[in-house]
């Protein structure tokens, strides 16, 4: 089991971020023809939710910032 003690590193994301986060992600799985089970849809949402809690909250920004991903 994961330590949760490193998660206290990280802002909190509350339902408004989660909701812009998965929009942008369910987005990007249709354009680039991802299953949402498949790694490089967890490598996407794992990215998505390091930009966000490195500021980047805009939904057009993330989508131009993961582009060269």
């Amino acid at each position: 089991m994961r330590s949760l003690s490193g998660l206290r590193d990280y802002p909190i994301l509350m339902p408004d971020d989660i909701e812009l986060l998965q929009s942008v992600f369910d987005r990007e799985l249709r354009v680039r023809n991802l299953k949402c089970n498949s790694e490089e849809a967890e490598l996407l949402a794992m990215r998505l939710i390091e930009l966000y809690q490195a500021g980047v909250k805009q939904p057009e920004a993330l989508r131009n910032r993961i582009d060269g991903s």
